[in-house]
Formats: C-alpha cells, structure tokens, sequence
C-alpha cells in the first residue's frame, strides 16, 4: 500500500495477487486489492474482491459499504442499496453507507426515501456537502426544484462557493418559475470562477500549427456517450462529419458503456474511454492528442468533466448541446447557440461568445427501433401529454395545463416522469392541478419505463403535448413529433425556455410556438377541438420530421464545421495555455471516503443513478 501511495498502483496490485496466492482467505488482501483496482477503473474486479472480503469478515460495515459504491459505480442500484443496508444494520450511523444508499436509491427512482436517508446523513455529518447534494439531489429528481434549490441555498450558507453544489443551483434556477435572467447568470459566473480557483493553469505557448491547409482536430468530450438524450443528436454530427475537414476524437466518460457508446466509437475518427482517469490524466492526453477544438457536451449535469476545461488543455474550448445556460468559466470561448434560442441581447447573458449556428443548432437523430404511428381510437377523449422530467414540472407550468386540459370537455392529462414514483412529486402535481380545476381523475400519473420502445410506444396514448416552462423539453419534443404528436410551446425570454421554439420552426411547425400563456391555451385548445387537423397531423409529422432541417445530418455538419474553421481563424497567432504532457498520472493516495462513485450530479441531469457515493478505509 505504500507503493501505491508513492503513485505506483499497479506494482502494489501485482504485489497484493502474489500475497492473495498464499492466503487467499485474509480480508484485508482481497479489501485492499478492490480499493486499488477501483481506483484503477477496474470495477469488475474490484467487486469480486470486495465480495470475498464481505464474505469472510461479514460484520465489516465499511466493507459493505465499500462494495455497495462499487456497485453503484457499474450502475448496479439495486444491489448496492442491498450492500448499503447491510452495512447500516452493523452500524446505523456509519455516513458512508448512509451517503451511498442515498445515491443508490435516487438510481432506483426511490425520491422520497432518497430523501429521508440523505437527511440521516446531513444528521449524522452536518458538515459534509455531498450530503446535502443527495439531499437536493432527491427533492429535484421528485420534482421538487423550488425546495431543491432552498435546499441548495441554506447549504450553501454552510459551504460558501462550493463547486458541486453551485453546480446544483445554477441547474436548478433553470427551472424555477421566479429566477430572473440576471440571477441565474451571476450564479453560473459565481459557479465559473469557483471552478476555476480549483484548477491553476500554467502559461505556455502551445505547440501547434495555426495555419496551413489540414483538418481541424476536435474532441467532443462526454459522459453520455450512451443510451441518453445527448446522444440523439451528436450520432449525426459524428457520421456526417467531413473527415477532410474535421479529424474527430470522442472522449467518452460514460462508467457503463452500452451499444451507443460502441456506435460513437466507431463514427468517430478516435475513441478514448477516459471514465477512470483523473482529471489531470485527462488533461495530459488531450495535450498529447494534440486537439485544437476541445468540445464539452455536457456542461453543468451529471458526470460532467468541465473542470478539465479550467485546465485549458486546447486552444478553443467550446460549450454545446447538453446544458441550456452559460458555463460560467472563463476558460471556456464560444458557445454554439442559434439565432432562436439565443438572439441578439443574449450576450449579456454568457461568458462565452455566443456562435449561432445557421437554423436550428440541433440536429436530431430518430431512433431506429422506434415503433409506427397508429391512429388514435375513434371517441377517445383528448389526452394532453408531457414525458419531461418531473424538475421541469413548474407551478407556473401545472397552472397553464390545468387550465387548457380543463377547458376542454373531457380531455385527460397524462404525464410520465421518474420523479412521479415519488409519493411526494405526484402530491405536489395532483395539488396543483387540482388548484388550477382539473381534477385527480382526470390525470394519470406514470413513472419512468424499462426501454426506449416502450417509452416511445406511450405515446399512442396522446394527441398533444404540452412543453414545460420555463424548461423546454428537447428530446422529449423531437420524440414526440416523431411519433405523429403536435407540440406546443411558449416561447420565453432565455435559451432555456425557447429551444421549443426553435426546434418547432426547424420543424415547419412555427404555428404551435406561443409568445404568450393565452396564446398558449389557445393553441392547445384549437388543436384539441380540430379532429381533422390531429389526424392530418399523425399521419405526416413522421415523415415531416424527416425531410426538415432538423434531421439533415449532412448540411448541418457542414455548418458546424463552418463555424468551427471560423474559430480557429479567429485565434490568429495568439498564445494559449497548455501544460506538461505526463504519460504517467500523479501518485493516487489511498485517504478515507475516497470518491469513488460517479460524481455529484446535478438538477438539469437526465433522471438516473447521479448522487455520491464515497469509499471508506477506516473501521467503523
């Protein structure tokens, strides 16, 4: 272990193999290897050890615990919450088992009880704010945003500037209804520099040619090179790419990969999996590959590596598609917009210089098993739908639909959101809407489904759906016009309330974009009353959808790769920053309640296991 502290871990790993060959029943052998190998991103077999080591010495709370983060970090929430509760059975208060069950549970959709345990935690250790991130993590992910982000501000009392929860509250102000523009972006400045008093750059000019007629090398840095809604609309940028034009390197920091990480991997030009390496080793290798335009996808939500980008580790370093707002830090240059969701004014707003791309600035890819458009039955009664996250469920948004789905004799509200298994989040939304006339028997309620084709095939349910405020939905629009139903959004006065708009334009459907709430209703309940026009409309939207602007793949690339070149002119002959080039990391120190989890994850994120988990060494 000494070795390993002295930053040579895989010396110390054959060292404890070659010990476990003459004693393979000592439990500190196989403890000490899991914590090795975790660190080294070998998460199988760090499991396995850890499961030896439990099973030898099974009044061990730590050991539970620690095999319950390993766990979570392959995605395995069930279990881990199982490996977690055995550990609290030995010791009810040992934080990181309480920590760890918190996060397992919000992996599982159990919101409410998420809740109560992250607050055993903050009991238990009031002074540690990954605590209080399960805690908001919790409320957010049931759909309580407004409480979240009370939570986030008392915790922020306590922790002044503290990156992970700046992090939470900036995402969160995305979606409350009575956060003004100049607040949300003082709290994403606030956020910036936070996270760059973290990282220390050292100037340097960076080796790299300016000039000369060769393909840009851009990187596109990501956790949710997989299954996710990121991924819908990178596939296409990815295959369409002009590799004349643009050499690509897709930096992939998904812990569990999946058949669309292997599909990433082989459109791009490079694929990197840099899910274990530590941010300095990150930094080193994007150096080394030399890329000249580092793009993050993911901004402020879970899994995020933007803390890399403090580090500068290329010349142009770019904000895109994965978070609605400024990222806050300075290091980061440009941000890809469009002229809808960010039009002139915007500035004001970000830290980045705004790049608007020509159109819309998605471009979207239909998944390929989705299911056929089936008419809608004869006699059904209107049903208005929403599938967004429960965060993005607003007072101001249940008080719009409540009104339109009351208005209309008989229509029905049928809203599907993890956050609605929670007790707490279907409280508050039958509350609400009950206040705004529509009753509970009017509403249904459904939580999260299994796969993408039984997502997709609820939407045979709908005839219309209704995007939040002041969040627009992005992928759950593209969704649903691709299943045949019409969307209808209020245009706001933020990006992050007017991507319906301009995906709705990119669409040809500029019809169903209101500027107002009566505009709104009026929309909704025109459509709701027009049965020939529904009808024309399920019939076609799919292949409307498909021959827009908004699924050219091809000319979108090229726009992209337009601004890009435009970019990189811009730089001129200026220096950057850069750092050494390391092919070995630092030395990893083995210190109590390692991180070893995926990282804190934020309000803005898709619904999944995103909370903290920690590692624990000492004996309870």
């Amino acid at each position: 272990m000494a070795r390993a502290n002295q930053g040579f871990p895989r010396e110390a790993v054959d060292g404890l193999r070659k010990m476990l060959a003459t004693h393979p029943e000592d439990g500190d052998l196989h403890q000490a290897l899991g914590l090795l190998q975790l660190q080294l991103g070998q998460t199988d077999q760090a499991i396995f050890h850890f499961e030896r080591s439990a099973a030898i010495q099974p009044r061990r709370a730590d050991w539970h615990s620690n095999l319950g983060t390993a766990l979570s970090y392959r995605g395995r929430s069930a279990e881990a919450a199982e490996r977690y509760r055995r550990a609290l059975a030995i010791n009810p208060a040992w934080f990181p088992a309480l920590l760890g069950l918190s996060s397992a549970l919000i992996g599982t959709s159990n919101f409410d009880e998420a809740e109560s345990v992250a607050r055993r935690a903050v009991d238990v250790e009031p002074n540690r704010p990954d605590a209080w991130i399960n805690l908001t993590l919790a409320q957010a992910r049931a759909g309580r945003s407004a409480d979240a982000v009370g939570t986030l501000r008392d915790a922020l009392a306590r922790f002044p500037d503290h990156p992970s929860l700046l992090a939470n509250l900036a995402a969160g102000l995305n979606a409350i209804d009575d956060a003004t523009r100049e607040e949300v972006f003082e709290t994403h400045r606030r956020l910036g520099r936070a996270i760059a008093r973290q990282t220390p750059i050292q100037p340097r000019a960076l080796a790299t040619s300016l000039s000369g007629d060769r393909p840009l090398r851009v990187g596109y840095l990501s956790p949710d090179f997989r299954e996710h809604a990121v991924a819908r609309f990178i596939l296409p940028i990815l295959a369409n790419h002009d590799r004349a034009r643009v050499e690509t390197v897709a930096y992939s920091a998904a812990p569990n990969p999946d058949a669309v990480t292997r599909e990433v991997a082989s459109l791009a030009g490079e694929f990197v999996d840099v899910s274990a390496m530590r941010d300095d080793a990150l930094d080193g290798r994007i150096r080394a590959d030399r890329i000249d335009i580092l793009v993050d996808l993911a901004g402020h939500t879970s899994g995020s590596r933007l803390a890399v980008f403090g580090l500068r580790p290329a010349p142009i370093l770019v904000s895109y598609l994965g978070y609605p707002n400024t990222t806050g830090l300075p290091a980061v240059g440009f941000r890809l917009v469009d002229a809808i969701t960010d039009p002139p004014g915007s500035e004001a707003f970000a830290t980045e210089k705004l790049v608007r791309l020509p159109g819309c600035f998605v471009c979207y890819r239909p998944p390929a098993d989705a299911p056929p458009v089936t008419p809608r039955p004869e006699g059904e009664p209107v049903t208005f739908v929403s599938f967004n996250a429960a965060s993005k469920l607003s007072a101001a948004t249940l008080a719009l639909w409540g009104r339109i789905v009351s208005s209309v004799p008989g229509g029905r509200l049928l809203l599907k959101a993890a956050g609605l298994a929670a007790e707490s989040g279907k409280g508050r939304v039958l509350e609400a809407l009950a206040a705004s006339g529509l009753p509970a028997e009017r509403v249904t309620l459904l939580p999260r489904v299994p796969t993408m084709r039984e997502h997709l095939g609820a939407y045979s349910q709908a005839d219309i759906a209704l995007d939040p405020l002041p969040y627009n939905g992005t992928t759950t629009t593209c969704e649903a016009l691709h299943m045949g139903v019409p969307v209808v959004t209020l245009e706001g006065d933020r990006h992050a309330s007017r991507v319906g708009s301009s995906l709705l334009r990119a669409a040809g459907l500029p019809e169903l974009v209101a500027t107002s709430a009566d505009a709104y209703a009026r929309i909704a309940t025109d459509l709701a009353r027009d049965t020939g026009r529904r009808r024309t409309l399920r019939a076609s939207l799919r292949d409307r959808l498909a021959a827009s602007p908004l699924c050219d793949g091809k000319a979108f690339a090229r726009g992209l790769e337009a601004a890009y070149a435009e970019m990189w002119k811009s730089a001129g002959d200026a220096l950057f920053y850069a750092g050494q080039v390391s092919d070995q990391p630092p030395p990893m120190p083995i210190a109590q309640d390692l991180v070893a989890a995926p990282a804190a994850g934020t309000m803005s994120a898709p619904e999944g296991p995103t909370a903290t988990g920690s590692i624990s060494t000492t004996t309870p």
